[in-house]
């Protein structure tokens, strides 16, 4: 039910959004959830199965965010929930900065140089 709700919500807000499964080997490894549409790229949903973590494919699916992104000039914005420590060092080491810092949710932005 929560992935439903999120996907309607998602259709409603972006409805050009791209939602891709992520293999590995043919098996599904997760899921990356990306809008374009605008002055900027959005994540919004990065997942990955937790026997998948670790291993180099976040990072490699977030550079490539960043790699259109640099094509395009735009920037990329994401949200990351305030507990996911691991996550927001991830983001912060590929260039990401805080551009707004909430009760559950932080803000963060990569910009084309």
């Amino acid at each position: 039910m929560q992935f439903q709700g999120q996907r309607q919500t998602y259709l409603q807000n972006y409805p050009d959004a791209l939602d891709w499964i992520v293999l590995m080997d043919g098996d599904p490894a997760g899921r990356l959830c990306v809008n374009s549409a605008d002055e900027h790229i959005a994540i919004l949903d990065i997942e990955l199965m937790p026997e998948r973590r670790g291993q180099g494919i976040g990072t490699l699916l977030i550079r490539d965010v960043i790699a259109k992104a640099g094509s395009e000039a735009k920037s990329v914005r994401l949200s990351v929930a305030r507990e996911n420590v691991r996550a927001f060092r991830l983001y912060e080491r590929l260039g990401f900065t805080t551009v707004s810092d909430g009760e559950l949710y932080i803000e963060m932005e990569w910009e084309a140089k």
